[in-house]
């Protein structure tokens, strides 16, 4: 009776085994379900054009004339936007000079004198001279004291835009809040004519 039983339980078991042991092929490069584009655009739409122009400034995108003037009053009246302007033509002169250090220097020498002789005549010599000095810049020291300066100019510049940055966002964020509160005003206003006339 036992034996009976056991045998069709090893039937089940090996057929089990074997359908679990089945080969199955696999797809090592599979395909995704979306395809995808086969290039993205690398410049930008007509759209977005006017938003890529790094030469435009950033709060000209509002189309807002009101902020654009403010921002420039305010560039035009802040006396640390003066003084970093003036430090970055301080900067770029420095360089001028420094680059001049490679070019031969020249100088002219005069000297005038006069002589009484005897006969209370007086004679009279003039001297004229030149002189011709060129620094050769064996050592690079000219050239690294150029590539110095230019780095301080560009530092100098940076610091002004970082500036011009800083205050333009301050104007804009004190301009919009201005908006803001006059249509909060605009709103209570409209709200309490509505009260009233909801009341009569």
């Amino acid at each position: 009776m036992s034996s009976s039983i056991r045998i069709p339980s090893i039937v089940i078991t090996i057929s089990l085994l074997i359908s679990a042991c089945s080969l199955h092929q696999i797809d090592k490069n599979p395909a995704p379900e979306i395809e995808s584009e086969e290039q993205y655009p690398s410049t930008p739409s007509s759209e977005t054009e006017s938003y890529w122009d790094l030469n435009t400034p950033w709060w000209y995108s509002f189309n807002r004339q009101e902020l654009n003037d403010f921002i420039e009053q305010s560039f035009s009246a802040n006396q640390n936007i003066v003084q970093a302007v003036a430090r970055v033509e301080q900067a770029r002169a420095i360089v001028v000079q420094t680059r001049s250090f490679r070019l031969p220097e020249v100088s002219a020498i005069g000297f005038a004198d006069q002589r009484w002789e005897d006969n209370d005549t007086g004679v009279r010599t003039a001297d004229i001279g030149g002189l011709f000095t060129w620094e050769i810049d064996l050592f690079n020291r000219i050239g690294s004291a150029v590539t110095a300066d230019t780095y301080e100019a560009q530092a100098s510049a940076e610091d002004l835009e970082a500036l011009r940055l800083s205050l333009s966002a301050e104007v804009a964020d004190a301009y919009f809040g201005s908006v803001a509160a006059q249509r909060r005003i605009d709103l209570l206003h409209l709200q309490v004519q509505l009260d009233q006339e909801l009341c009569i």
